[in-house]
């Protein structure tokens, strides 16, 4: 049951109320289908349906064969990967950010999970604008947030900000330390005004 430790597992109560990813979920229904002969094209994970190109393979086997590649890394990543990184979104996006910006992690769910965990506390309201990545809502409780959910667009139909009118109806016990999540995947995360930012790569 959710909220409540497990005698058998020792799951804490924290663990416990996350419920399963719905993507993960769809993909294993997917599976099942395919594996009975269904013919299935499957928009719930965000991976690519074609191989790695061989140059990032190599590109990889050559990387486990470099020393340095072979011990502890910084905690924010390689000092090297991160200009890249900066550089990249600085082209594509042109947005003024260094490698000190940038923090590298395994994946979107990670660092999204770093994010909240880093800046609620317990009870503090997170905005999130409908329809919205399924990993927001539980992440937010995992660090003991309350996700609000609004479906209330934008004067021109974007994300809402926090100067529309009526942005905030629907968001239990608003309190002044609400904050509004906006973004995508090919966006940088910004959540609140002043509460910085992190990258999404």
């Amino acid at each position: 049951m959710p909220g409540t430790r497990d005698a058998s597992t020792g799951i804490s109560k924290r663990v416990g109320a996350v419920r399963e990813s719905a993507i993960l979920a769809i993909e294993r229904q997917v599976r099942e289908l395919t594996g009975a002969g269904h013919s299935i094209i499957s928009f719930a994970a965000g991976e690519p349906d074609f191989a790695t190109p061989a140059e990032v393979v190599e590109a990889a086997i050559h990387a486990c064969s470099d020393f340095r590649m072979q011990h502890y890394t910084p905690a924010a990543g390689l000092p090297e990967l991160r200009e890249a990184i900066a550089a990249k979104t600085r082209r594509d996006t042109a947005t003024d950010v260094t490698s000190d910006n940038v923090l590298v992690t395994s994946g979107t769910k990670q660092a999204v999970g770093r994010a909240f965990t880093t800046l609620l506390d317990p009870g503090d309201e997170v905005l999130v604008p409908s329809p919205y990545w399924v990993t927001f809502p539980e992440a937010i409780a995992f660090a003991g947030g309350v996700a609000g959910i609004s479906g209330l667009p934008g004067p021109s139909g974007a994300c809402p900000q926090p100067q529309d009118q009526g942005v905030a109806t629907g968001i239990p016990g608003e309190s002044d330390r609400g904050r509004l999540l906006r973004g995508s995947l090919t966006r940088d995360w910004e959540l609140g005004p002043g509460a910085g930012s992190l990258g999404g790569q």
